[in-house]
């Protein structure tokens, strides 16, 4: 989930700029566009193929430590899992985390499944604006890139 998986040729995970930076400085990377990012750049949402495949929508922090990553995901996923269930604030910007649990294969348990950020609401907005980038389908068009 943290550092990405291929389920049928569909991007899971990979929800981390470090390991997002080594896949694009090795080729495996080929970065679309943008749907959203917060004002102070800590957070952005982006399509992107890694390996082949297309990630449709991808989150994740910029400059911060897998620490950091790990630590947020892992009280989030704990104390308030769910679709945005865990908010808070990160230098005026409103975030969540989203995180869901599905059943282990080897033990009568479960099992975190995928947690990731989101953007939320800005300070003083009503609705954060999810179509905002551009990006270069095939063919060489640019056009707009849209989320949800």
């Amino acid at each position: 989930m943290f550092s990405g998986e291929l389920r049928e040729s569909i991007v899971d995970g990979h929800h981390n700029w470090v390991r997002y930076y080594l896949e694009q400085k090795a080729g495996n990377v080929a970065y679309h566009g943008y749907y959203d990012y917060t004002s102070d750049e800590i957070l952005g949402i982006i399509q992107y193929r890694w390996r082949g495949n297309l990630k449709k929508i991808g989150g994740f922090f910029f400059r911060t430590s897998p620490a950091f990553d790990f630590s947020l995901f892992t009280v989030c996923s704990l104390m308030y899992p769910g679709d945005n269930k865990c908010s808070y604030e990160i230098n005026g910007s409103g975030l969540y985390v989203t995180s869901f649990f599905e059943e282990c294969k080897d033990r009568d348990d479960s099992c975190l499944s995928t947690s990731y950020p989101v953007i939320g609401k800005k300070k003083g907005e009503k609705e954060a604006s999810r179509r905002v980038g551009m990006g270069r389908k095939a063919g060489g068009r640019w056009e707009w890139l849209t989320w949800g």
